[in-house]
C-alpha cells in the first residue's frame, strides 16, 4: 500500500493531510459508509467547481449548483480523519483512492513515478506492484464514479444532498 502503516507511522510528517483537500469519487464515499458509524454529513463536505478540479473530476449538478464531494477539513485545514497526535490516518484501511496512491501514478508504460516529493524522504513502498493494482484500481472507480456522475446530472440534478447519497448507494 502506497502510504503503508509502518512508513507512515515512523516517517510521515502529515503534510498532504493537513495541506490538501481531499476530492472523493462515489466508490470512495460507499467505502467510508460501510466501514464506519458516520452519516455522510459527517464527513463530507460540497466545494463548488473550477477548471483545474474539472480536469480530474466530474462535476455534480446539485439543487442548480455544479459542486464536487469531499471530506470535511477541521479548522486548521486537516482532514477530518487525520489523527494528528499519532501521523495517521484514522480510516487507513478503507481511505479514499487518492490517499491510498498518492504521492504516486503510473506513466504511459505502466512504470510507476511520483507525482511529488513532499514525503519526508524518498521512500517507496514495500511491495510495488500492489501499489500499481492500486492505482489500476483507483482510475477503475474514477471511471464508475464518472458514470454514476453522468447518470445523475441527466435525471436529478434538481433534487438535494441526501437524494444524491442515496442514489450514491444505488448498485447500477
Amino acid at each position: 500500500m502506497a502510504n503503508d502503516g509502518e512508513y507512515c507511522f515512523n516517517h510521515c510528517n502529515g503534510y498532504c493531510c493537513t495541506k490538501y483537500t481531499v476530492l472523493i469519487t462515489t466508490e470512495d464515499i460507499k467505502r467510508i459508509l460501510e466501514n464506519t458509524p458516520l452519516k455522510p454529513t459527517q464527513f463530507l463536505t460540497l466545494y463548488y467547481v473550477n477548471e483545474e478540479i474539472l480536469k480530474l473530476f466530474p462535476k455534480i449538478t446539485l439543487a442548480s449548483e455544479d459542486i464536487v464531494l469531499g471530506l470535511r477539513q477541521r479548522p486548521d485545514g486537516s482532514c477530518i480523519f487525520y489523527l494528528k497526535e499519532l501521523g495517521l490516518c484514522g480510516i487507513h484501511l478503507y481511505k479514499p483512492m487518492v490517499c491510498r496512491t498518492y504521492p504516486f501514478t503510473l506513466n504511459d508504460k505502466g512504470q510507476l513515478i511520483r507525482l511529488e516529493n513532499i514525503c519526508p524522504g524518498e521512500w517507496y513502498p514495500k511491495n510495488i506492484e500492489d501499489l500499481k493494482d492500486q492505482i489500476r484500481q483507483a482510475w477503475y472507480e474514477m471511471e464508475i464514479n464518472k458514470k454514476k456522475i453522468e447518470m445523475w446530472n441527466k435525471k436529478n440534478s434538481d433534487l438535494g444532498f441526501n437524494d444524491l447519497i442515496k442514489f450514491i448507494l444505488k448498485d447500477i
